[in-house]
């Protein structure tokens, strides 16, 4: 049986950052209240938090060089944002990013009518 390739979908992906943000958002409160369990995270919290928002950051600059067409969708899967076989109905809206067959940049596209181009 053959098996299809795996699409990044746009939805897990999102979903998977935003989880992350709100983490590092209630690690953050409990850092600004002095609410942490122990002087060793009350310690480590602060280099948490900013590796995490690197990391985030790092994540959403490849999201963009995706959608641009300047990066392999195939950079961005995980297991946890890959998309499985046909589209769900709970997954109606959800963009799917397709891989580069043999690692090989498509075509661009041309612009589409009307569109302002660049100078």
């Amino acid at each position: 049986m053959k098996t299809q390739p795996q699409v990044v979908s746009l939805i897990y992906e999102l979903l998977d950052l935003s989880r992350i943000v709100a983490g590092t958002r209630i690690l953050s409160e409990l850092l600004a209240l002095g609410e942490l369990p122990d002087e060793r995270t009350d310690r480590e919290a602060p280099a948490t938090i900013g590796a995490t928002l690197a990391f985030v950051q790092s994540r959403l600059a490849l999201l963009a060089s995706v959608v641009a067409g300047n990066k392999d969708p195939a950079l961005m899967l995980t297991a946890s944002n890959a998309a499985h076989g046909p589209v769900q109905h709970w997954e109606d809206d959800d963009v799917r990013l397709t891989p580069w067959a043999d690692g090989q940049k498509p075509p661009k596209k041309p612009a589409a009518r009307g569109a302002k181009r660049q100078r």
